[in-house]
């Protein structure tokens, strides 16, 4: 990636580089799995290297980091060591045991309240940092629409191989280095890669190229992957951020294992922020140890002071023996004491268990919390504003509602049935019209042209269910519902029409904000003959104002062509404004007849055929 001059070099023409890397424009690879497994040895995958993260011994070690954790091993090394000490004097005294369990078992207690609450913790956050290395990948899934075999396919990014051939529509992401084969008013945000704001205009001639980590603003097209993954530009742009380079990716296993050895400080994301419960515990535990710390400084120096006075000044001793110095270390060791008790081991233990507890019953409701910051933020949110495309509803659309011809049909359910979408605006009582509507009232001639219309002036398309997936919708859900529109009130196979009048298409005009529709130009269908009184048809299609505005004419359901006049035009206006209010997305199909060509490929890129009226 990166070296266009080279590649000129190297095949100066697509059709002599298409033939180099063993692919073909109409067809892409062949989708032999041994042709396929020889490109990615070659020329690598679309994936970069998996990042470096934390090894299970840094989370122990974080774990040790927590400041209570860090008290109760200095309680129980001193709560040990004078334990161990008692305990000898007892044996060298006159044999007298204290009874009960030693002094030094306190200690070993807190040491193993230490190492569960180390471990559990560790456990917890190596685990769930695992658990999202699993899905790091999921996160940045993404489909490419290919042709691999002479068929349109989805498939998965990361499988894309040099030589594939992408088609290309607006909002699609670039995941590797392209070279455009055709294009219809392409255009490419570029701004990620070289910060220019303005959209870059992409030619088959002039400018073929589109980088990785770009994304089609603007027309569509057909393009082969010339790099993937460590050779695009983007992923060089992401090693050197690494500090690493294509070539040397190779060392970095070897690197990575001396690490171990030598235990640096790797940068992380973000320090791990503590939850508000666990801040006020903290901040409880660390006025407990404080208090606790004073009560027995408190205790230790009234000991010493009443042993002084009425001990030391009464004995008839001569000097300090060791039995007094073993009566001041007993003081030393109720002061311990009272300190071990005084700070809650168990504490940073049960906040761990508790979250650990909460995280994995997310899990199970399919809710993996990265930040368990997050769990107790939303335990006390009110409202969740929450995307209602693809989160509350499926994401998938279906014609309910339609009128043609001046005819009007309220209740269009076998697009919603057949294929199973789970449209929740179909009545209850609805049955499946099956195309007995169209059939029985439309005009053969006028239902042809729908048909041609609706198959040509999209590049969505659906891979019907089968035992191993379900259905998919591929493009625009708008366009898909389209499809099953004339598949099941047409009876109109589109992929067979896309198939047989692909070169009929002449002229296409890819959707763009500023007319709010998109067009094709193609030979008129034999069907539609009779209606189509020029040499080419625009079809085109997009926001039901704007396309009903530009509109003279209407064609009515007998196949005859009247003048929309204003009466008839507020008729249209208030059927648009009356499903807008039952919450449907409502679209305007029209038409009109074209004798001459009068413009270049890319020159009508903010409207249609210039004056040319249309009819709806």
């Amino acid at each position: 990636g990166g070296h266009p001059e080279r590649l000129r070099e190297i095949a100066p023409t697509p059709a002599a580089l298409l033939a180099a890397i063993h692919t073909s424009k109409d067809t892409g690879l062949s989708g032999d799995p041994t042709d396929l497994a020889a490109r990615e040895l070659a020329f690598s995958e679309n994936k970069l290297p998996p990042r470096r993260h934390k090894a299970f011994y840094e989370f122990v070690m974080d774990a040790c980091e927590d400041a209570t954790v860090q008290i109760l091993a200095v309680a129980a090394l001193v709560a040990i060591i004078f334990g161990i000490i008692e305990a000898t004097q007892h044996e060298e005294g006159e044999g007298e045991g204290q009874g009960g369990a030693p002094a030094w078992l306190e200690g070993v207690a807190i040491v193993i309240a230490i190492i569960l609450v180390i471990f559990v913790g560790a456990i917890n956050d190596w685990t769930k940092d695992k658990k999202f290395r699993e899905l790091e990948s999921d996160v940045e899934q993404r489909d490419a629409k290919v042709i691999r075999n002479g068929t349109k396919t989805i498939v998965s990014v990361y499988d894309l191989l040099v030589g594939d051939v992408m088609l290309l529509t607006t909002g699609d992401h670039v995941p590797a280095d392209l070279m455009l084969l055709e294009g219809h008013s392409l255009q490419t945000d570029e701004s990620a890669m070289t910060g220019e704001a303005d959209a870059i205009k992409k030619s088959v001639e002039s400018a073929p190229f589109l980088w990785s980590g770009t994304k089609v603003s603007q027309g569509e097209g057909r393009a082969v992957v010339l790099a993937v993954g460590k050779y695009s530009a983007w992923g060089q742009l992401q090693l050197a951020l690494r500090g690493l380079t294509a070539e040397g990716i190779k060392d970095e296993t070897a690197v990575i294992g001396k690490r171990w050895y030598f235990f640096p400080s790797y940068p992380d994301a973000g320090e791990a922020e503590e939850t508000p419960l666990q801040e006020k515990l903290n901040h409880l535990a660390t006025l407990i140890g404080k208090g606790g710390l004073a009560c027995a400084i408190v205790v230790f120096f009234a000991l010493f002071v009443r042993y002084i006075v009425t001990d030391l000044a009464c004995s008839e001793c001569d000097g300090f023996a060791m039995s007094n110095f073993l009566d001041i270390l007993g003081f030393f060791i109720i002061a311990v004491t009272i300190v071990v008790v005084a700070v809650p081991e168990g504490l940073p233990l049960a906040v761990t268990i508790a979250l650990a507890f909460s995280m994995r019953k997310m899990m199970k409701d399919n809710n993996l919390v990265r930040h368990l910051v997050a769990c107790e933020t939303m335990g006390g949110a009110d409202n969740i504003c929450s995307d209602k495309t693809g989160t509350l509803t499926q994401n998938r659309m279906t014609v309910v509602q339609a009128s043609v011809g001046g005819l009007i049909e309220t209740d269009l359910a076998g697009a919603s049935e057949r294929f199973g979408t789970g449209n929740k605006t179909v009545k209850k009582d609805a049955k499946p019209t099956t195309g007995e509507w169209i059939k029985t009232s439309v005009d053969k001639a006028a239902a042809a042209l729908l048909a041609d219309h609706i198959s040509l002036n999209a590049s969505a398309f659906i891979r019907p269910a089968t035992a191993e997936r379900v259905t998919e919708f591929v493009g625009s859900k708008t366009e898909c519902a389209l499809l099953l529109f004339a598949d099941t009130e047409l009876g109109c196979d589109y992929e067979a029409v896309r198939e047989s009048r692909a070169a009929e298409v002449v002229q296409v005009f890819p959707f763009s904000s500023a007319r709010k529709s998109m067009g094709v130009i193609a030979q008129p269908a034999g069907d539609s003959k009779p209606i189509v009184d020029g040499k080419y048809v625009y079809y085109v299609k997009g926001a039901s104002e704007e396309v009903l505005s530009r509109c003279t004419r209407i064609l009515n359901a007998d196949g005859t062509v009247s003048e929309l006049n204003d009466k008839v035009r507020k008729a249209a206006r208030t059927r648009i404004d009356d499903m807008a209010k039952e919450g449907l997305r409502t679209l305007c199909l029209a038409y009109a007849p074209v004798d001459e060509l009068e413009y270049a490929d890319g020159a009508a890129d903010e409207a249609g055929p210039a004056g040319e009226e249309g009819e709806v």
